[in-house]
């Protein structure tokens, strides 16, 4: 599996037990234009939320991830985990409750395992939890990088077929070139002539007007500049990385040249091709909106 583009699409779900505890990490990522981490993670996880930021920023550039950490305290651990004695001033409190409004108690034996139930915290098992939800945090980052990876894949696959039908797009144009340059010179000769036999008009001047206008409608500028940026893009989408920002100045900079030979060219066959163009450009930045 290539690597080399990311895509900000991607998946991932790891679950671990050990003899006291359940860990569940799930992770989510789209687009994004930059990197949005949002944790939903335990109380007892909050001294190392700043860590786990961290520890994500490395394998993440871009895209708005979903970060849900969920820890379950395991059902055979619980007499040695559970506060006896708050739980019976608990029951003692919600009984006298109950008998004044008539309204029977109804409890979960489940509804112990919450925090506020548990004895004090012991720090050296505190710590363990926390080195235990950095080690299967960070392996549920391997395994989104990988999902992400995926589907870079794809997206690669996407813009390299792309981008094969935007290069015979300009073939097209770059073959009628000639022939562009031939009518627009004949349309001017013809205009012209029209011109000089109704009115008094400057012979040298005129032509010099002529080559200046040809020259302004020249489209071989344009054409070399869009062969640079391909060759751009074609190194970017080889490289991989951290291209999305590269590549939507690329993409922007190749609709400006698009637009401008369509601004000066009249034929009808590189009018089509231009229009071509714009929808197979629109194509790719859609799909590199996806790329980190």
């Amino acid at each position: 599996l290539s690597l080399k583009i990311q895509s900000m699409t991607g998946f991932s779900r790891i679950e671990n037990s050990d003899e006291k505890c359940t860990y569940t990490i799930e992770l989510k990522s789209v687009n994004g234009r930059f990197l949005d981490l949002r944790f939903k993670i335990p109380s007892q996880l909050n001294q190392i939320e700043h860590k786990l930021k961290l520890l994500a920023q490395k394998y993440i550039k871009r895209g708005n991830v979903e970060v849900n950490i969920c820890i379950k305290k395991n059902l055979e651990q619980a007499n040695n985990i559970l506060d006896d004695k708050k739980i019976e001033v608990f029951l003692k409190y919600m009984g006298e409750i109950a008998k004044r409004s008539h309204i029977p108690m109804q409890l979960n034996p489940t509804d112990f395992l919450r925090s506020e139930f548990m004895l004090d915290k012991n720090e050296n098992n505190e710590n363990e939890i926390h080195q235990k939800v950095q080690e299967l945090f960070e392996i549920a980052l391997e395994k989104l990088v990988f999902s992400r990876a995926e589907e870079g894949v794809k997206l690669q696959r996407v813009f390299n077929l792309n981008v094969v039908k935007f290069r015979m797009h300009v073939k097209e144009i770059e073959k009628e070139k000639d022939n562009y340059k031939k009518e627009l010179e004949d349309r001017l000769l013809k205009k012209f002539q029209d011109l000089k036999g109704a009115l008094p008009v400057d012979g040298p001047r005129f032509m010099q007007e002529i080559i200046y206008y040809m020259e302004k409608m020249d489209i071989d500028e344009e054409l070399d500049r869009i062969g640079s940026h391909l060759e751009k893009l074609d190194k970017v989408l080889e490289e991989g990385g951290e291209v999305g920002r590269q590549l939507d100045f690329i993409l922007q900079e190749l609709g400006r040249e698009t637009n401008t030979i369509g601004s000066k060219t009249f034929q009808n066959k590189t009018s089509e091709s231009i229009v071509q163009m714009k929808v197979v450009l629109e194509k790719i930045r859609e799909q590199g909106l996806n790329v980190e």
